[in-house]
């Protein structure tokens, strides 16, 4: 679970979901106690017999995001708990370097 004390919110964020549900959408982060959630009117399905865990790709403040999250269901409309949030890459698999460093080791004696 992502906690809200990490982060300054609210933010708002433009998205785009990926896979079940896909299409765009806008919506904003905000605290519940100490989780994430995102407001918005985009209505994400709940259809039995589906994962309830939904991806978006988007942009927060200009900045590439990727959140992950499961819906939630309240009188105000449909929204989702967000339990990942990457600011700075939308790659959904992101790919890492390894970089390995080499030092010298030298030896001076005075003369």
């Amino acid at each position: 679970m992502l906690y809200a004390t990490a982060l300054e919110l609210p933010m708002t964020i433009d998205f785009q979901v990926v896979g079940i549900d896909a299409g765009p959408g806008h919506g904003t982060l905000v605290a519940d106690a100490d989780r994430v959630l995102l407001v918005t009117d985009y209505h994400f399905s709940y259809t039995t017999g589906r994962s309830p865990a939904r991806v978006l790709k988007g942009r927060i403040n200009g900045n590439p995001v990727t959140l992950v999250g499961s819906f939630w269901v309240s009188a105000s409309g449909t929204g989702l708990l967000v339990s990942e949030l990457r600011i700075g890459s939308d790659e959904l698999q992101p790919t890492y370097t390894v970089v390995r460093a080499s030092r010298r080791v030298g030896c001076f004696l005075p003369v």
